[in-house]
């Protein structure tokens, strides 16, 4: 029951998704069951009889064969083969289970003080797929769009829609769905998925259940910024040997493009999902733990994955090929300014130090300003002045300026107007705590209804 539990299908991001556990969870459960009977078939059935059986006859009679060697060899024969059979399901389940990569060096609760920049290290960024043609002009033989056959659904942005209350509402997509060009004779496509950038594994998810991005993979990237992630998702399988914590190169393969998980995502439409952008916390492990929801990616859940438009990101490239995050996060326009009550420096700082502005953070003045992108990307941060800080008054944190035209179709849905003002909604209540959540702060737990995940990886 507890590993039934433990592979239980909610979706990462969106609504759950629409199918029982038993693709991954029994599948998993039959794969270990089979492999217990046939450990034990072989300790108390095939080993014993393998032994002679000469004592248990009294009187060794000169006119009777011994038959003892031949009966031996036969029962080799079964041994054997079980044997195997045993080493094939222990490795099937042990390549097949979620592998995580080591977590990054974590953030001391008492390191509240940015670090200085690193220094500029640009990275090279390449495409993910063997399709070149991402700036061109969007076409279907280029992306992939949803059902509704709109090519802008497959772009970044307030791109597509969802049912929310029995209302059709903006939805945001949160990368781009990049189209194969290749397929074999039953439709599958036949691209090969590459790593965008040197950089690391993260993270592996090989269960096509777990989650509304399928089978994905997130690489890390190091940036004269910090640390960029990069997520490929809906691929029909990792490439072998691949493993969490390895190194990759720009250009390695790492699966291969699909249209995982199948139950919403048809034949017809198999593509890429790719994603770049940062890391929001490195403590949203703990916090989303702490909510008590499944499935559990650790910090590398769809959630704490802010991504930045990828076609402004190849854009942002040199003419050699080189990329920083910070040419894309200079041009990104800022949709929303938000004052909030902090009693620590948020961890996004300490490991993205480039994006604070101004004088350090002091304990005593425990007030911030959060600029944000219509993404839910922060663009930047600051010490609140005093008027600003005066406005919070007994709030926690209160909308000081909005751009309604960036807004004007406000997918991403962390602020909205309530009683003529904006204020964050549910959704961007969540999206705050887990951005400030500090295990020395007390904070209150919230419900994360499915409405409130992230709708993106279709």
């Amino acid at each position: 029951m507890a590993l039934a539990r433990r592979t239980k299908r909610w979706a990462d991001k969106g609504t759950k998704i629409p199918f029982s556990h038993r693709e991954v969870g029994n599948g998993r459960i039959i794969v270990i069951g089979c492999h217990k009977i046939f450990l034990a078939a072989n300790a108390f059935v095939v080993l014993p009889m393998s032994f002679s059986f000469s004592h248990l006859s009294p009187v060794r009679r000169p006119d009777i064969v011994d038959t003892v060697p031949d009966r031996r060899r036969r029962l080799l024969l079964w041994l054997l083969p079980l044997l195997v059979l045993d080493v094939w399901l222990v490795r099937r389940w042990w390549r097949r289970r979620p592998t995580p990569a080591p977590a990054p060096a974590s953030v001391s609760d008492a390191d509240e003080t940015p670090p200085s920049p690193a220094s500029p290290r640009r990275w090279r960024l390449a495409f993910p797929t063997p399709q070149t043609r991402l700036l061109d002009e969007p076409t279907e033989d280029i992306f992939m769009p949803t059902a509704s056959g709109r090519i802008e659904s497959a772009l970044y942005g307030s791109t597509r829609t969802r049912e929310s209350g029995g209302r059709i509402i903006p939805s945001f997509h949160e990368g781009i769905d990049i189209a194969p060009t290749m397929r074999d004779r039953r439709g599958r496509p036949l691209d090969p998925v590459f790593a965008a950038g040197d950089g690391r594994v993260a993270y592996l998810q090989p269960h096509a259940g777990n989650s509304n991005y399928g089978i994905y993979v997130v690489l890390l990237h190091d940036d004269p910024l910090g640390e960029v992630y990069t997520l490929y998702a809906h691929l029909d399988r990792i490439a072998p040997g691949l493993s969490a914590g390895d190194p990759v190169v720009a250009g390695q393969e790492i699966g291969r493009m699909g249209h995982t998980p199948s139950s919403i995502i048809p034949l017809v439409r198999a593509h890429l999902h790719f994603e770049i952008g940062l890391v929001r916390n490195l403590r949203f492990e703990r916090w989303y733990r702490m909510q008590r929801e499944k499935p559990d990616h650790g910090n590398w859940h769809g959630m704490n994955l802010d991504g930045v438009n990828p076609l402004a990101a190849f854009s942002a490239r040199s003419d050699d090929g080189m990329f920083s995050m910070a040419n894309v996060l200079e041009t990104t326009p800022a949709a929303f300014e938000l004052a909030c009550r902090v009693q620590h420096l948020p961890d996004y700082f300490i490991r993205y130090p480039g994006l604070w502005q101004g004088p350090l953070f002091e304990a005593d003045r425990p007030a911030i300003v959060l600029t944000v992108c219509a993404g839910g990307v922060v663009l930047r941060g600051r010490t609140a002045s005093a008027e600003e800080a005066n406005a919070l008054g007994a709030q926690p944190h209160c909308v000081l300026a909005v751009d309604e035209n960036l807004l004007s179709r406000n997918g991403r849905g962390l602020i909205g107007r309530n009683g003529g003002a904006w204020r964050l909604t549910s959704n961007g209540e969540q999206w705050l705590e887990s951005l400030l959540f500090h295990p020395n702060t007390l904070s209150p737990t919230l419900s994360l209804a499915p409405s409130h995940y992230k709708n993106n990886a279709q």
